[in-house]
């Protein structure tokens, strides 16, 4: 929860926190390592929707799959 609460797809804003890639509030314990854990990055002064974090984020899997061996 700890790592969530610094997460940059944590939606506060609708009625609650929830991820914005599983749609709830996951459940995790203090040593849990997620792989969609992203900082909050800021455009300027304005913080990044949490689904502009997740498209980011999904970009950046996908590139890292891609450089594997061929």
């Amino acid at each position: 929860m700890d790592l969530c609460a610094r997460c940059g797809l944590l939606d506060r804003h609708t009625g609650g926190a929830v991820c914005a890639k599983l749609g709830r509030m996951p459940v995790s314990g203090p040593s849990s390592e997620c792989s969609y854990f992203i900082e909050v990055l800021f455009d300027g002064p304005v913080r990044l929707t949490p689904h502009q974090h997740l498209l980011l984020k999904e970009q950046e899997l996908v590139r890292k799959r891609m450089k594997g061996p061929v």
